[in-house]
Parts: structure tokens; sequence; C-alpha cells
């Protein structure tokens, strides 16, 4: 009897526990800084304390005379070497056509330095703490120049400019949509809905700050960092390094979150590379938390101005989005993609919005460079659309409820092209509209509020209906191998920093092909074992990893029908395949397949299987999430008291897991809207850069959340599958926000920008409202 018969099942849509987690709680888990290699050295980076200045002089004698000091390099070293910059291969162009402005961007500063923390020189000693020693002793000469830290300052006449190439600290104009259009539509409009929003900066603080051991191994550079993809970091690195892709090999193991940051190369990653390379030993670098708040690419940073047309019925016309999308100081990878095309695919919403139209400048400032962070355009396209919305209404008199679902998109429209130009495959947004406002007891909310203000408290409710695209299509790698001891590896080209992987996509492979599911292992962090690797992010995981695992697994039961059919003597067309046994029909002969598999490797044809995937298009995650606040007139203190999000994922592969991505988007959501706020002095200082300065949610300030589900299927990939890593962050901040204003609108208070500190409530209470006390 085969094994499978005797394991219970754990399949599709079965809320099955993550079965990694054991080992991570008993600390049986594998970070960066738990690797330990023979030989290793320890490295600590020289980082500028200016935000902009010309960069004269590095002296290095007295570091490199230090103890254990092995090596000292600076940025003129790479460029001997010959090495590369940091690469940005997204193509955007102005709109008078000229290509997006990308300066070169060194690992090491050479002539100039634009950000306080940004790396000058690098260290190498036997142990960290003489690294950390010899590093105080580098010397640097740097004439400073006048900094700007703020987008719009960065844009007016006068401004300091960081590159001579970039003429106003402009990295591109960029226009999108059909202009025209939409300006007539602005000006026949009945009314115009006019909205300011900024997207406060935030600094991504993952459980694990970032770190890398580098070497070279049997002449190939190996690099073990945590990260969200190794297939795609080593296609980076290989830019930067000037050698092929074979000549790189990059590991990783166990990784303690990342939200989008760690998904590009970094300035420490080459002169660690090279220095593995000149010492011929292992070369180690942990941030510490302060190194990590000021070296960690940051996320969000923008002001978006959007215009919403409605004719006098209250039909949605027209938006226009106008704004600044803030850099930092160099180009990255991935953050000029998220103010413009990803902003541009999202705002559109799940409203029948004819026309959209977008100008958007990219900025540079003295400041962290910036890149993805967890939503990456969704918050910000939504949060406006959802903002025009609650402002329409307010101004024309309209129950905002009925004003959504006036413009909502029916079922019956479906599919439907949306002013993005894309088309939206399936959903049922006024059904989840209804079930998110039954959930959240809408109609008891003015008992509640009356109860609020019997004991001197302000209460308000926000709603935010959103529809998110998920990631562009691309390739995935789809592999099933079997092993001589039983078990069953599953390769794939993503890569899990906490989402859950090694379950979900056990379960999708047990569903199709019957395996034991505690015999399924996952394969993810090994460049070299990959055909292909689209890493993680973009909600893209389960839709990516399960068509190539379904496809893989189709190989794998025409190679075992073949084989079958010789070993018991039938024709191939009479072998049946059903969980997890080849049957010759009508016959009680049978066989596993593990015991198949194991047949097939004695006789030279195993039924392993490695294959590239054509990615399914992007999908459309979208829901309702309802907020209620309370707020402290004499304090301007926010109290989240009630949060309830009603989603549609399409099916589940495991529901268990889906809650806890939704809490963990919607705790992440809730911390940029009322607490999470990164502050520069002009001079380009971090002030806030620890924990006792940066404020982070914490268990105490949340609600339970109530959480519902309405999945209707996606229709362009096998499961039906739409993504959920991104939709908590995505709706939270509108829902929040929207709460608190409903909250103040009564005091004349209808705009408070991110976060909304008590503070600035207090403020923004005390300029419009009657008169209250100073908060103690």
């Amino acid at each position: 009897m085969d094994v499978t018969d005797t394991v219970p099942k754990f399949g599709i849509s079965q809320s099955v526990p993550r079965t990694e987690d054991p080992r991570l709680l008993t600390g049986g888990g594998r970070y960066t800084d738990d690797l330990v290699l023979p030989g290793t050295l320890h490295a600590v980076f020289v980082r500028s304390a200016v935000a902009h200045g010309v960069l004269r002089r590095v002296d290095t004698s007295a570091a490199r005379a230090a103890p254990g000091v092995r090596l000292v390099l600076t940025g003129r070293d790479l460029e001997e070497a010959g090495y590369g910059t940091l690469p940005c291969s997204l193509a955007l162009t102005s709109r008078d056509g000229r290509p997006m402005i990308v300066p070169p961007y060194p690992a090491l500063a050479t002539d100039r330095v634009r950000w306080v923390g940004q790396p000058i020189a690098m260290v190498v000693a036997e142990t960290a703490a003489q690294a950390k020693d010899a590093a105080e002793l580098v010397a640097l000469e740097i004439d400073p120049l006048p900094a700007v830290v703020d987008i719009e300052a960065a844009v007016a006449p006068g401004a300091p400019q960081l590159f001579a190439e970039m003429p106003g600290n402009v990295a591109f104009d960029w226009w999108w949509g059909p202009q025209e259009k939409v300006e007539e539509a602005l000006a026949r409009a009945g009314h115009v809905t006019r909205v300011r929003l900024v997207n406060n900066r935030v600094v991504v603080n993952p459980m694990e700050p970032r770190g890398a051991i580098a070497s070279v191994e049997d002449g190939r550079f190996v690099l073990r960092t945590g990260c969200q993809g190794v297939f795609g970091l080593r296609a980076q690195l290989a830019t930067v390094l000037k050698v092929p892709t074979e000549r790189i090999r990059v590991l990783a193991f166990d990784v303690g979150g990342s939200f989008g940051m760690k998904a590009s190369t970094f300035p420490e990653h080459l002169p660690l590379l090279h220095a593995a390379k000149l010492l011929g030993r292992p070369v180690k670098w942990i941030a510490d938390r302060t190194e990590s708040f000021l070296s960690d690419y940051h996320g969000r940073s923008s002001i978006l101005e959007g215009e919403l047309a409605l004719d006098e019925a209250g039909n949605f016309l027209a938006v226009r989005v106008r704004g600044l999308g803030e850099l930092g100081a160099y180009v990255t990878a991935y953050g000029p993609a998220i103010p413009t095309m990803v902003l541009q695919k999202n705002v559109a919403s799940l409203y029948r919005t004819p026309l959209l139209a977008l100008q958007i400048k990219g900025v540079v400032t003295n400041t962290v460079p910036m890149t993805a962070y967890r939503g990456a355009g969704r918050p910000e396209g939504v949060h406006l659309m959802e903002r025009l919305v609650e402002q329409a209404a307010r101004e024309l008199g309209r129950d905002p409820i009925a004003l959504r679902r006036q413009n909502l998109i029916r079922p019956e429209e479906i599919p439907f092209v949306a002013a993005s130009g894309l088309t939206y495959d399936s959903g049922d947004f006024e059904a989840v509209l209804d079930a998110a406002l039954e959930k959240a007891d809408w109609r008891g909310f003015a008992a509640r509020k009356a109860e609020s203000e019997r004991r001197g408290k302000l209460r308000g409710r926000g709603l935010c209906a959103y529809l998110e695209v998920t990631a562009p299509p691309s390739k995935e790698h789809g592999g099933i191998r079997f092993t001589e001891d039983g078990r069953v590896i599953l390769v794939s080209g993503t890569l899990d920093y906490g989402q859950g992987h090694r379950t979900a996509f056990a379960q999708v492979l047990h569903e199709k092909l019957g395996v034991p599911f505690d015999r399924i292992e996952l394969l993810q962090g090994d460049s070299d074992q990959l055909l292909y690797g689209g890493g993680t992010g973009g909600s893209r995981s389960i839709m990516v990893a399960a068509k190539a695992t379904l496809e893989a697994a189709e190989q794998v039961i025409a190679k075992g029908k073949a084989l079958a059919a010789e070993l018991m003597e039938a024709a191939e067309a009479d072998i049946l395949f059903e969980a997890g046994t080849f049957t010759v029909a009508g016959t009680d002969r049978r066989i596993g397949l593990l015991e198949l598999a194991a047949k097939g490797r004695e006789l030279g044809r195993p039924l392993d299987t490695d294959l590239v995937s054509e990615n399914p298009p992007s999908a459309f995650p979208n829901g309702c999430h309802v907020a209620e606040v309370e707020v402290d007139p004499e304090t301007g203190e926010v109290r989240l008291d009630r949060y309830v999000a009603v989603d549609d994922f399409g099916v589940l592969v495991n529901p268990l897991l889906v809650e806890g991505q939704v809490h963990g988007g919607v705790v992440q959501g809730i911390g940029q809207a009322l607490l999470e706020h990164t502050v520069y002095d002009p001079s380009g200082q971090l002030l806030t850069g620890s924990f006792m300065d940066y404020a982070l949610p914490r268990a105490d300030q949340l609600p339970a959340f109530e959480l519902a589900f309405h999945p209707v299927p996606a229709r362009t990939n096998p499961l039906g599958v739409k993504g959920c890593g991104e939709a908590g962050v995505t709706a939270a901040p509108a829902a929040v926000v929207n709460a608190v204003l409903d909250a103040l609108s009564p005091h004349g208070v209808t705009e408070v920008d991110m976060p909304l500190t008590p503070e600035r409530v207090w403020r923004s209470l005390a300029a419009r409202s009657r008169p209250v006390h100073a908060p103690r």
C-alpha cells in the first residue's frame, strides 16, 4: 500500500498552520547573521554624516594600521577595479520624449556625498569590534553644500542641485493618459472635487536588519543575503560586477521580513564581494538598527493633487492626478515605478470612471533613496481616489455610500476595461460593499457616536472600497524533484520572507499529486537551482507559483503514465492517475507515485521535472474596509475602536495564512496613517533615526480585527486566486483617515496630513473649531 493512503489530506482551502513555525519559534531559524563560514572576516562601513557635500579626501592610513584590519576599501578602489554602478533598468520617458535621467550611483561615494548614511569606505577586520574601532579612524574631509530634504522645496527656483545633469532636481516629468480629453471633461463637469494628499515617508524596519556574507568559491562570487528573490538579485549583481550571471551564486535562507525593501542590490554588496575576492576569505556585514534607519531604502513619500470630475447626476467623468514622487538621493531600481506606472494602474480602482490622466515628476532630495514598500503605489492610488469620493460627497451633500454605489462597476459589466487600460476579469464589488457595511454595523453607528459624545469624545467612521492590481506577468520556475528518501522537493523562483510559501505551495502540490503533505519541501533560495525566478513581490507569488507547480505536476503525471504503462504492461491510454496512484483502467493493478518515482530513478527514467512557466496576467484583489475611531478633542489623540475588512481574494488556498496577511497589512497601513513619521532637519540630519523617535504601531493600540471574505474566483489563472499580501496596507490608510476626518468635519476640519498624530489633530481642531486647551 502506498503511504498516500495513510496520510490525511491538506488540500486547497484548508487552514493548515505554517509548517515552518515550530522550527522558527524554537530557535531553529537560519538568518544571515546565524551563518558562520570558516575564516570569516567582518566588515563595517564608514558613512557620511553630511547630507550634501564635496568629498575632498578619504584618509584610511590610520585605519589600515589598526589591529586586526585586513583591508580598507574606498570608492576609488572600486573604480580602479573596473566595476559598474548600481543599476536602474526601468525605462521611463518624460513628456518631451527624453529618457529618465539616471546619474551614476556608486557603491561607495567618490566625488560627492548626497545623504546622511551614504557609504564612503569599508573596513574589514578579523572581528566586528576591530572593524568598528578602525572605521572610526578613517578621516573624511567633506566641504558641506546646501541640502534640500523636501520634495516641493527641491523643485523650487534656486534650490540646491544634487546633480549637474539633472536640472531642477527632476529625473523625469512623466505624463500618461488622454490629457486633452481629461481637461475637457474637467471643464464641462457639473462639479469638480480637488484633494491634496501627502503620503508620508516611512522607514521599512523589517525585524531582521540587512546583512550579507560575501565569498569567492570555485572562482565564482557567492553572496548569502536576505532578499526577495535570488535569481533577480543575481542579474542585478552581474550588472554591477560586470561578469556573466554564471559567475555569481546568490543564496538566501530564512529572511526576517522585507516588505519590498530588500528586493534590489544595495551599495554594500559590491565592496563586500570585492573584498572577498582580494582576501580569499568570506566577509560578513550585519547592519545595526541605527544603520538600517540611515541606509535601508525608505518607502512612500509623494505629494499628489487629485481632481475628480462629476456630471450633474453624480457620475464620475474623469480623474486627473498631478504630483511629485520622491526618489531620495539616487534613482534606484524600483523607486521611479511607484509614483508612475504602479500609481497609474491603481487610481481607477473599482469605479466606472472613463478617463484618467497623470502628470508626475520624479524628484531627488538629500535623503535616503526610495524603493518599494508593501503596496508600493497601490495605497497611494486607492487613498487618493477614496478621499476624492468622500470629499465629493461632502461637497455635494450626497451620502458617500450612495455615491460609491452609483459609480461601482457592476457584475454584468465584467470583463471591464478600466481607465487604466487594464481589463478586470472578475469581481462583485457592490456585494462586497454591502457585506462590509453589514459586518461593521453601519446602521448602529449613531448610537455609538452618541455614547462617545456623552464622554466628551468625537467619533467618526471611514470606509475604503478598493481594487488593486498585482504585479505584471513575467515568468516563473516550476520544479518537482523526488529524493531517494521519499521526499518531494518543490522548486520555485519566488522567495518566502514571512508569507508561508512552504505551507501554501505544498497544499497545491498535495491536492494535485496526492503526495503526503509532510513529505513536501520547498527549495527557493539558491540561484544555481533555478531556471528562472521572478522573486516575491506585488502579491504575485501564489498565482505564479501555483500555475508553475500545476504545469510541472502535469509533466510528472505524463511521465508517470508512460513509465507505469511499461511496468504494468498496459497501454498508456489505459493508465489513470488519481489521489497519488496510477492504475490500469478496469483492473486492480496500481502503483503509487512515490514508489513509481523510486523505480524510475533506478531505471534511469526519473519523474523529476523543471520548467519555466509563463505567468498569468495581473489579478485584481478588491474589498471594502471600515474603520471607526474616537478622537479626544482635548489632546488630539486618536483611538482606533473598530476595524472590519471584507475582501475578495478569489480562491483562498489557505484562509489562515490569508488572515495573517490581512492583519499584517492593515497594521502597517494604520502605522502610516496615525504614527509613522520620518523627519529630517533642514541640514539633512535624520531626526527619527531610532525607535525612541520613530513610532511603530503596537498591539495595545489596535482593536481586534473582524475579517470576512467574499471570494469571486479569478478567470485568468488555474486556481482562481488573486493575491492577498498588500490588500490590508492598501485599504487601511484611506479607511482610517476618512474615519478621523468624519469625526473632525463637524468642527470644520476636512484635511489633515498623515500621520494623524495627536499634535496635528489637536492643532487642526484648534485652528478651525471652538477653543480647546493645549495638550499637556
